[in-house]
């Protein structure tokens, strides 16, 4: 079956490369934002997580045959700095897999992310009107946050499905707390076709639905509106504080930059600041939420909790085996940093109806990541273990503590490329999120309001997120896409500028006399 889905992803790639006019390239770029997405998503086997994006992006290179020829030339006209950082990147990961503990993993991850960033960095930036391109892109996000949310809800209506193995759709019913205290206030942790909180697409898509409104002058308004609501709804039903932060960056950073007396300017300062009470709250602990097992089990069945309290991040959306820390059946044993994964009872309640899901304990099982990335780290500082093999690699670095973490990854992407591809990969990378941070804060300067403006207020809360998230520079995830493609379309000049400095795209052009120069739409 894996050779037959292979063979249908390359016909499929090259009928619709092959009928998809240039003019028409956009609807491919647009469709690898649910694509990307469903490399994390429990509808697709995870053997085949990545056909969908490989697929689309097939058939955008394919449609994109006739500016091959120009291809030497478009690497040219990318800015030095950035052009000499990818190659870095590329060329190390290619060297650190020379010595991967992993050869076959590491060589597919150097193949894929030099595909995926050929396409972010050279096909994308080349399309024409791209301040339309980007206005749609915007509108896609914003729309696929709310359909992450709307499927979340209809699959717990449905009571979930089981999927290649897995739940799709079993969500902890939960209660907020207060202080530790619950507060009788039960709502639905809805994560959508996901396992688990993928809020990356719902922060960036809630400040879109901002902008999008604020720029919007027809009755779509109500659109973007609605749109709106219903991500803020699902962002905070997620309990996801990584999520919250990256609302908060960007609409704060969007405000700060924006123009004075912006219609942008006041919901993305009450949207920052709500986000900014609810994040600090979260973060020490002040709100939380208790996972309500008797509600849970009410609903979706006495195995439920078997499901959504397995310890092995390697098996999420599927029962335990016997055996495991945690059961659905008996009392959940306490957290520590010898069982960093094992629920914690919620105090005050009955004997095995609640457990704590967000509270004081919930940073014990990062650490326990942290704590092992860095000793992996230590022990092979030079080429690291090699690409895509970090979820294996810290595994012994546990010292014998909490054994229901094999399959989990570091929880930081520094540490995960310091894994991976050593501390030469680090600096790499550390210099790639600089020169990234650098063009987006160019970019807001300008003061405009310009859907550019949310691909740089997004990379400036990616940078920050992926000290909580792990993603890859130009993987095939959808963080890890985005973070490229936002950085190609502002740094990159479109083809038809030629030498020019920008005047109406948006990007950066760092070729001209040393310095940067910067344009709105």
């Amino acid at each position: 079956m894996d050779t037959k889905v292979w063979i249908l992803s390359v016909i499929l790639a090259l009928a619709a490369g092959w009928f998809v006019k240039p003019a028409q390239r956009n609807a491919l770029v647009l469709t690898l934002i649910p694509a990307t997405l469903l490399t994390n998503s429990a509808i697709v086997p995870h053997s085949g997580r990545y056909v969908p994006a490989i697929t689309v992006i097939g058939a955008l290179l394919i449609a994109s045959r006739a500016e091959w020829p120009g291809l030497v030339s478009r690497i040219r006209a990318l800015p030095p700095a950035l052009l000499w950082l990818l190659l870095a990147y590329v060329a190390w990961m290619g060297v650190t897999t020379l010595t991967s503990t992993q050869r076959g993993t590491s060589a597919t991850y150097v193949f894929g992310s030099a595909v995926t960033l050929g396409v972010a960095f050279l096909v994308i930036p080349s399309l024409a009107n791209r301040s339309e391109l980007v206005r749609q892109i915007v509108a896609t996000v914003a729309i696929t946050g709310a359909v992450i949310v709307l499927s979340g809800l209809v699959l717990a209506l449905i009571g979930s499905l089981s999927i290649y193995g897995g739940s799709v759709g079993l969500y902890f019913i939960t209660e907020a707390t207060v202080l530790g205290h619950p507060t009788g206030l039960v709502f639905l942790q809805d994560y959508g076709p996901f396992v688990g909180p993928e809020t990356t697409p719902l922060g960036l898509g809630l400040a879109g639905s901002i902008y999008l409104f604020a720029t919007t002058l027809s009755r779509w308004r109500m659109l973007w509106v609605a749109t709106g609501v219903i991500v803020f709804l699902g962002l905070l039903s997620t309990f996801s504080r990584e999520g919250w932060l990256i609302v908060l960056i960007v609409c704060g950073a969007l405000a700060v930059f924006g123009r004075r007396g912006s219609p942008m300017a006041r919901p993305m300062i009450a949207v920052a600041l709500v986000m900014l009470v609810v994040f600090a709250a979260g973060i020490t602990n002040v709100i939380g939420v208790n996972g309500r097992l008797d509600l849970t089990a009410a609903w979706y069945g006495p195995n439920a909790s078997s499901v959504l309290l397995n310890p092995n991040p390697g098996n999420r959306g599927e029962a335990q085996t016997p055996g495991s820390t945690s059961s659905g059946g008996g009392t959940p044993s306490q957290r520590s940093l010898s069982q960093p994964c094992v629920a914690v009872e919620a105090p005050g309640t009955s004997s095995g109806t609640s457990v704590q899901l967000k509270g004081t304990s919930s940073l014990f099982a990062r650490l326990c990541l942290w704590e092992a990335a860095a000793r992996a780290i230590a022990h092979r500082p030079l080429f690291g273990f090699g690409p895509g093999t970090g979820t294996q690699a810290i595994v012994p670095y546990f010292n014998g503590l909490g054994a229901g973490l094999i399959g989990a990854t570091t929880h930081d992407t520094y540490l995960r490329v310091g894994v991976e591809m050593g501390v030469p990969g680090l600096l790499i990378y550390l210099a790639l999120t600089a020169f990234a941070v650098w063009v987006a804060i160019g970019c807001l300067r300008t003061r405009q309001d310009r859907a550019q403006n949310i691909l740089a207020a997004s990379i400036l809360a990616i940078s920050v997120a992926e000290l909580t998230d792990t993603l890859l520079f130009g993987g095939l995830s959808f963080p890890g896409f985005w973070l490229a493609m936002c950085v190609g379309l502002l740094a990159v000049r479109p083809a038809e500028q030629g030498e020019r400095v920008l005047d109406r795209a948006g990007a950066v052009d760092l070729r001209s006399s040393g310095q940067t120069a910067l344009t709105g739409v």
